[in-house]
């Protein structure tokens, strides 16, 4: 599963506010994200104790400019980190897919809409669930 995403790719509102080096939108949607996280992973659980599941890490989709760029990974590894942190606390709710780590690195990945993945990121997607399944290509 994907989670979190949506609670934080930049809005153009977000984008100019990042431009005029102005973060303080990030913490309350922290505390948002964290509550909406645990809720909905503790209802599958709830709902299903043996379901495997697998949450993707979040990348980085912002352009390659520095305050930008910088502003949405410090985001990004933010809600990573919340995917984490619940792991601390309910060891082997899920298992993660470093989707975030898959993507580092490399062009040609996000979507003309610098959102979405490409056709290029859906497959380093689907390589990282299948290795993380330990499936094979």
């Amino acid at each position: 599963m994907s989670i979190g995403g949506n609670d934080f790719y930049p809005s153009l509102s977000m984008a100019a506010d990042v431009l005029r080096g102005d973060d303080t939108w990030m913490p309350p949607r922290f505390d948002a994200l964290r509550k909406n996280f645990d809720g909905a992973i503790d209802e599958i659980r709830r709902l299903n104790p043996k379901a495997r599941l697998i949450v993707q890490s979040l990348y980085n989709s912002a352009l390659p400019l520095p305050m930008l760029y910088d502003t949405f990974d410090a985001a990004v590894t933010g809600i990573n980190g919340i995917i984490r942190d619940y792991l601390k606390d309910h060891p082997k709710a899920y298992q993660i897919a470093d989707v975030y780590a898959a993507f580092q690195g490399k062009s040609g990945l996000v979507s003309l809409d610098m959102i979405h993945p490409s056709t290029r990121g859906h497959a380093v997607i689907a390589d990282t669930l299948l290795d993380t399944l330990g499936g094979s290509r």
